[in-house]
């Protein structure tokens, strides 16, 4: 279901990224976003394959190992998701449909989540309970996106306007709003 999901985000993420640049007339940067979403799915469906339990542990060049190195695998959806949050906000700049930014750069952040859940899920010990992990992770992945969303939503239909000093202040309150929130859930 994980493998499903991060698939699914990808392919979603990078049509949306994709569809805002084509509304906006930049054709060659919408067929440069599908081709490497495309790419991206092609990356993952490789290397989002199980590892086989008695080769967990082995080093990620190690030549049985089916996934191709759970370094590879990291730095890819890494690499996703600094291209998808690059290409949102260079939309947004150029003025293409907020909504379909922010759809993408969900998309990517969420494909670089599941990806990462998946690795780790991988390498878990067979005691550790998966179900309950994989079932809270998604729980409060879903809530997060669905959170997120809505507050993205309700900017973009409510227009505010503040000063430079608040706005700076607000983002300073959210950062470190968030990082208690983190702190809380890793102890928790």
């Amino acid at each position: 279901m994980i493998r499903t999901l991060c698939l699914a985000s990808i392919g979603l993420g990078a049509a949306a990224l994709a569809w805002g640049y084509w509304q906006n007339g930049v054709v060659a940067a919408a067929l440069a976003l599908l081709l490497f979403g495309a790419l991206e799915l092609v990356a993952q469906w490789r290397w989002l394959q199980p590892v086989p339990r008695r080769l967990v542990g082995t080093p990620s060049f190690c030549p049985e190992r089916s996934d191709g190195g759970t370094g590879v695998r990291a730095w890819f959806s890494a690499l996703g998701l600094v291209v998808t949050a690059a290409a949102a906000a260079a939309g947004l700049i150029l003025g293409a449909p907020s909504g379909w930014m922010i759809a993408g750069a969900l998309g990517g952040l969420l494909a670089w989540d599941l990806a990462d859940l998946d690795r780790r899920l991988g390498l878990a010990d067979s005691t550790d309970d998966l179900s309950t992990i994989r079932r809270r992770h998604l729980t409060w992945l879903g809530l997060t996106a669905g959170t997120g969303l809505l507050l993205t939503s309700a900017a973009m239909l409510i227009p505010l306007h503040f000063s430079f000093a608040l706005t700076v202040f607000l983002a300073l309150a959210a950062v470190l709003g968030m990082a208690r929130l983190v702190s809380w859930l890793h102890r928790g």
